[in-house]
């Protein structure tokens, strides 16, 4: 079974600290997220898969070093970009889904998996999948993250959590770079920017101002109720 620790979404704790969105997780374990993970690494084995075949190891790791690399310097979309600008670079979507809050779209590049996340028609956050095979290096999760994010003229700053040895985190100013190693040897990588922590943590404030109207609501109505002695 694929570990499950991976998460969409971060948050600013107390603190200052990062930690998950309890919503990103809730949301991760319905259906459709795994389906679009799954969905994402068949691609990826599907377009990859000839190449793999008539490559030796060596010209292959040169060959996926340097893929990756060009794309990041070329065509990688970047945070704030709208769904129409994403799509000149990414092609059109192979699936989209929805929830009351944002809107999911992936698609494949260059037999990567790639899930843009967007709020109000601007892209906040971007996800990555990786097979096995690819061998996603640090300096490459680095550039991408550079790339989508724009902060390239101060240092990304390796956090590692030692309850999660599979996950290296990068923070740069207010942007930061997940990446997950599963069991099966398959990786995501999520670039979040400033915009998207301060979306997700006044999405989550307005969550807990609802949560508590309808309390109070549940409350009143049950004083209304009559009195059964």
């Amino acid at each position: 079974m694929r570990d499950q620790s991976i998460s969409k979404g971060l948050i600013l704790g107390a603190g200052g600290d990062m930690v998950l969105s309890k919503r990103r997780e809730e949301l991760f374990q319905f259906e459709f997220a795994g389906q679009v993970r799954r969905q994402c690494l068949k691609i990826i084995s599907v377009s990859l898969e000839p190449a793999g075949k008539l490559l030796i190891l060596t010209m292959k790791r040169m060959i996926l070093i340097s893929a990756v690399l060009i794309w990041c310097s070329i065509v990688a979309a970047k945070l704030g970009e709208t769904v129409a600008q994403v799509e000149t670079r990414y092609g059109k979507p192979t699936n989209i889904f929805k929830d009351p809050y944002s809107e999911w779209r992936t698609y494949e590049y260059q037999g990567y998996g790639v899930m843009v996340d967007y709020i109000e028609g601007k892209d906040l956050s971007e996800q990555f999948f990786f097979e096995e095979k690819h061998k996603i290096t640090d300096a490459e999760c680095i550039a991408l993250a550079k790339e989508i994010t724009g902060v390239t003229n101060v240092e990304w700053k390796l956090k590692i959590n030692a309850s999660e040895p599979r996950r290296k985190v990068w923070e740069a100013e207010t942007s930061s770079a997940y990446f997950d190693r599963f069991s099966d040897g398959t990786a995501q990588l999520t670039i979040n920017g400033k915009a998207f922590k301060d979306w997700l943590l006044a999405t989550n404030i307005k969550k807990d101002e609802e949560k508590k109207k309808a309390r109070l609501k549940r409350i009143e109505e049950d004083l209304k109720k009559p009195v059964k002695y």
